[in-house]
């Protein structure tokens, strides 16, 4: 589960949501649409300016348990390096040797973790 308490973010003067309680569970589809300030505060790749989001896994099991489609398919910026491929990893359901394997076909020089 993923449980948002008193969550509140605002951009300059703007208030994009205040005082906002949510739970999420696990094995539920919701649809957000138009906030992706509130997705990105939920899994936890942006801060709230108040309260706080519960979870009921450990952050790095994120991808391993919540789906989540942005409007903009591309890999977000907010992203590390190790979070995009162990994202990878999981998605293509690869051991970690296999994944080193792919790794290393590439200057992994570039790839820091």
């Amino acid at each position: 589960m993923i449980r948002g308490i008193g969550l509140s973010k605002k951009y300059k003067e703007k208030i994009l949501f205040e005082d906002l309680s949510i739970d999420l569970r696990l094995g539920r589809s919701v649809g957000v649409i138009g906030k992706s300030t509130l997705t990105n505060t939920l899994i936890g790749r942006i801060n709230p300016d108040s309260g706080k989001v519960e979870m009921s896994f450990p952050k790095r099991l994120m991808y391993s348990k919540v789906g989540i489609q942005f409007q903009d398919a591309n890999l977000d910026n907010l992203l590390k390096v190790k979070e995009i491929v162990e994202e990878f990893r999981f998605l293509q359901k690869l051991s970690k040797k296999q994944l080193d394997y792919w790794i290393n076909e590439f200057d992994s020089n570039y790839i820091t973790f």
